[in-house]
């Protein structure tokens, strides 16, 4: 564990496309979120880091409404979603690529792929078109059980799935879990792009070094709290943060 930080790096604050106030939940008696005050803004990529067990996982499955919350509330462009059910949430424009990745192994990449845009009404063939390009491996094996794909293979089908969604924020719990370096590396390359293209992400990672390079904010947790907020370049080079997550 770490030590508490000081909040001694500000940040401008924007109109926040998401934001949670004194969000806390709780598995019985225990706080897996404590109070935690939270801003992601329209084309940001926002980086929660922190030890296994800190809440970065719970506070985005708060956020989707799987984890309801204790007290506290989450905003998703002013409008006040605590509470909400998941379907609705995701109906408002929130994407979420789970640890584990969450396909659906015997459905083929295709089907997986129209799945994440079932809540639509609009065309979704430009979305289509564009993870496609973007996930040519995909393009490649479209009538391909999702469940025969590699490990790397099934990250990138569970990315373009939220894609299809069209969503206005991507939350990602542990993208790079079990993935080969270079296939990680590929993969953190193509969120910089989304990101690039208008879409905000919530990126809960346990890469620190990763997370933070593509980032633009992030978030320490510790023990459920948030025990720093800054840039992900100050953070980078904060020693205690250093210490703790990259290596020294």
């Amino acid at each position: 564990m770490i030590r508490r930080f000081s909040r001694s790096i500000s940040v401008q604050s924007r109109v926040s496309i998401l934001q949670t106030i004194d969000l806390t939940i709780r598995y019985g008696q225990i706080r897996a979120i404590d109070r935690v005050n939270l801003t992601v803004e329209d084309d940001e990529i926002v980086t929660l880091i922190g030890a296994n067990g800190s809440g970065k996982s719970t506070l985005l499955k708060g956020v989707l409404g799987v984890q309801r919350a204790s007290q506290g509330k989450v905003l998703f462009r002013g409008r006040d979603i605590t509470g909400s059910g998941t379907d609705r949430i995701v109906g408002l424009g929130i994407a979420m690529v789970p640890e584990g990745r969450g396909i659906v192994a015997e459905m083929s990449v295709m089907e997986n792929l129209e799945l994440g845009a079932f809540h639509r009404r609009d065309p979704v063939e430009p979305e289509m078109r564009t993870v496609l390009e973007w996930f040519p491996i995909l393009a490649q094996r479209t009538r391909q059980l999702a469940g025969l794909l590699s490990g790397g293979e099934q990250q990138m089908l569970a990315v373009a799935r939220a894609m299809m969604a069209k969503p206005t924020l991507i939350m990602m719990d542990e993208p790079s879990l079990g993935l080969a370096p270079i296939v990680v590396g590929n993969l953190f390359e193509i969120l910089s792009r989304v990101n690039q293209q208008g879409q905000a992400i919530l990126l809960a990672e346990q890469n620190a070094r990763k997370a933070l390079k593509i980032g633009h904010r992030g978030y320490v947790f510790d023990r459920g709290r948030i025990a720093l907020e800054a840039t992900c370049q100050q953070l980078l080079k904060n020693e205690l943060v250093r210490r703790s997550y990259l290596g020294g």
